[in-house]
């Protein structure tokens, strides 16, 4: 359940009876953005929630791969909603820096740099996890420069 977000990614978009799209990527990364007003304000208790709401969620994904037979099922959304909260850790929660945050996040999840594949790989729920915190974290450096450095967002 916690897994595919409530079975959010149960449902999945249909072209003539084939499945050409799940969108559990997006759920998954609309499920952190969901949840921001509920989570922690300060950069260091975020931070602290985040180190972790990995270390559990490792655990769910890791049952999820055996409950689902399959690495990295598509219905394993978990994953998504924790590198979502990685690219927005330290910043205050405003529209602009989290539709940026979203959308650069998103780019990285899908198009994953060579750094990121290899952490998918990592064995059980650490690779399920880790690639999207890696996603994360290129996501949050960028914005970082973008937002401190350069005073954009």
């Amino acid at each position: 359940m916690l897994a595919s977000g409530f079975f959010v990614s149960y449902l999945p978009v249909r072209y003539f009876k084939r499945t050409l799209w799940t969108g559990a990527g997006i759920l998954g990364a609309l499920w952190g953005v969901l949840l921001l007003p509920w989570l922690p304000q300060r950069p260091a208790t975020f931070l602290l929630f985040l180190g972790c709401a990995v270390l559990v969620g490792v655990g769910i994904c890791s049952l999820a791969e055996i409950a689902f037979a399959r690495r990295d099922d598509p219905r394993i959304l978990l994953d998504e909603t924790l590198g979502f909260w990685a690219a927005v850790a330290t910043f205050p929660f405003r529209p602009a820096l989290v539709a940026c945050a979203f959308l650069l996040f998103r780019l990285f999840d899908v198009y994953k740099p060579n750094l990121l594949r290899s952490l998918e790989r990592l064995p059980k729920g650490w690779g399920v996890v880790l690639d999207d915190i890696g996603a994360g974290l290129i996501t949050n450096l960028i914005l970082q420069v973008l937002h401190r450095g350069l005073g954009w967002l």
